[in-house]
């Protein structure tokens, strides 16, 4: 009985040390939210016409928008950037990001970052200053929209947990 009392443990041990972290009740790290992301599986036909403006072109990106929000939405992931500003002004704290744009598949996008908080979290966003980084973990919210003869994509996360 004692053998087999042994051998049971060991087996127990075993098993238990195979099974990764995650599946003992942690929760995996949410993976990064970048443009890349957000426009996978983006047909090439629709990178193309937004590569290219048009007199069709805003029925061009309304329809990169359904694509990118059906796509992305409400998707929990991990944003990074750096903070151009924190704007007070409405309803919403947001951290906003500079501008940045970036070639996807050829295709040039201007790329903006935001982080919105509750006017309740006013002191956790006086902690963020223009220039700091800021990492959070985010409902993934995303736009497409017209910067002057480019697509422009807004990544916005809504209830962060800030690492």
């Amino acid at each position: 009985m004692n053998a087999f009392f042994c051998h049971a443990c060991l087996l127990l041990f075993l098993g238990l040390s195979a099974v990764p972290a995650t599946g003992l009740g942690q929760t995996p790290a949410a993976a990064e939210m970048n443009p890349k992301i957000a426009l996978e599986g983006m047909p090439r036909d629709l990178l193309r016409r937004l590569k290219e403006p048009s007199a069709d072109y805003n029925s061009v990106i309304e329809e990169a928008d359904k694509f990118v929000k059906g796509n992305v939405h409400q998707k929990t992931a991990t944003l990074s950037f750096k903070i151009k500003e924190v704007d007070t002004s409405t309803n919403h704290i947001t951290l906003i990001s500079a501008l940045d744009e970036e070639r996807i598949s050829g295709t040039p996008f201007v790329v903006g970052y935001t982080i919105m908080l509750n006017q309740d979290q006013k002191s956790l966003a006086d902690k963020f200053k223009r220039g700091s980084r800021v990492t959070a973990t985010c409902a993934i919210f995303c736009h497409i929209s017209r910067n002057y003869s480019k697509p422009k994509l807004v990544i916005e996360g809504y209830k962060p947990v800030f690492h």
